[in-house]
């Protein structure tokens, strides 16, 4: 019984997360226009965004950018076929808990800034951030000074079987800076961001930074593609952006609930 739970909970968030995926792509073709007259470079620290608006060199540095989102859903998919059932949670169930997680947070403590629904944002949303800040936030700030106090390269490319407490020392920094650079949107963006720094500051060292690219790019599927669907008028993609929301917050507390029950089971048979 327990095994055909734990199956049936992994095939659902699989399915979760390919909706997700194609919210995320369809945001991406629907906003091809700006993408081939418009891309930019973001530094952090001090905050520096350099816009670029040659056409070639536009179309080139978003292509690069598209093919780094295709390389780790395909990354993710492999990771999820070929991780055993009971071991918890699998990539995707990460996702769905932080998505329910900001959704449950979003509804008690609402944005003091909501995102204005231009289509012109959505570069930036779905494209640009994922990349940039998980460059810096978790490749500069984490990934990287870990790789070189273990003195072990290989683990930007194949992250860590074990994260040590040492490591979250990193994680913490690096989160707790996220989340400033999301102050402007109020306390609950900043709580959301802190947690969602920790998860793919985990997910980073675990697996890589392109695994950690995929889960930001797929957070922020839902307000790109409700941006996309409302500036188009494509009302047969709201039925997908509603499934996507009810299927991540249903399925990323169950997803918590059985990560937990695993943890604590696990736990008392360590001690026995």
């Amino acid at each position: 019984m327990r095994e055909k739970i734990l199956r049936a909970s992994k095939i659902l968030n699989i399915f979760s997360y390919l909706i997700l995926v194609f919210l995320g792509f369809y945001s991406i073709a629907f906003c091809a226009y700006l993408l081939e007259s418009s891309s930019a470079f973001i530094f952090y620290l001090p905050l520096l965004i350099i816009l670029i608006t040659e056409p070639i060199l536009s179309a080139l540095i978003n292509a690069i950018f598209i093919s780094i989102l295709l390389l780790s859903t395909f990354m993710i998919l492999k990771i999820s076929l070929q991780t055993p059932n009971d071991t918890y949670p699998h990539v995707p169930g990460y996702v769905l808990m932080l998505l329910s997680f900001n959704v449950i947070l979003s509804l008690i403590l609402p944005p003091s800034m909501p995102i204005q629904p231009t289509i012109e944002l959505v570069p930036a949303i779905i494209l640009w951030a994922p990349i940039y800040e998980e460059f810096f936030f978790r490749f500069l700030l984490i990934v990287l000074p870990i790789a070189i106090i273990s003195k072990d390269p290989m683990i930007v490319f194949k992250g860590k079987n074990a994260v040590r407490r040492s490591d979250f020392t990193f994680i913490i920094i690096s989160s707790a800076l996220f989340g400033f650079f999301h102050l402007i949107y109020g306390i609950g963006a900043v709580l959301a961001a802190m947690i969602a720094g920790i998860v793919m500051g985990f997910i980073a060292i675990r697996y890589n930074i392109l695994v950690s690219i995929n889960i930001h790019f797929l957070l922020n599927t839902i307000t790109a593609s409700a941006i996309v669907a409302l500036s188009w008028g494509h009302v047969l993609i709201m039925p997908f952006i509603l499934t996507a929301i009810l299927l991540s917050v249903v399925l990323g507390v169950t997803t918590f609930i059985i990560t937990l029950f695993l943890f604590i089971d696990s736990s008392i048979i360590k001690k026995q």
